[in-house]
Parts: C-alpha cells; structure tokens; sequence
C-alpha cells in the first residue's frame, strides 16, 4: 500500500489473507494505514491474522 503524499507512514504490502480486514478496518475506521505499516515485518509485510 502506498500511503498518500501527506502521510509519514512507510509504503507497506500485506498478505492476501488479511486483505479482507484490511478493508472493513479501513472503511470502518477501526484503524489506520499507519496501525498497519507499523504492524509489518522487516521486509515491509503484514503478515499478522486479522479477524
């Protein structure tokens, strides 16, 4: 994910199974793109279950 311009947050990818929660927590505003980012491994994935 690439965050927009005015976003400090590092670019980030996550895994396909938490794809789904990604969403809804986005649109629901349960988190933020940065809660993921911060969340992902060294290599720059979430690879963390999301319910």
């Amino acid at each position: 994910m690439n965050n927009l311009p005015d976003e400090d947050d590092d670019p980030f990818r996550i895994a396909l199974a938490a794809a789904g929660s990604f969403i809804v927590d986005i649109e629901l505003g349960n988190t933020s793109s940065g809660d993921w980012s911060r969340s992902a491994d060294n290599d720059g994935v979430d690879r963390q279950q999301h319910y």
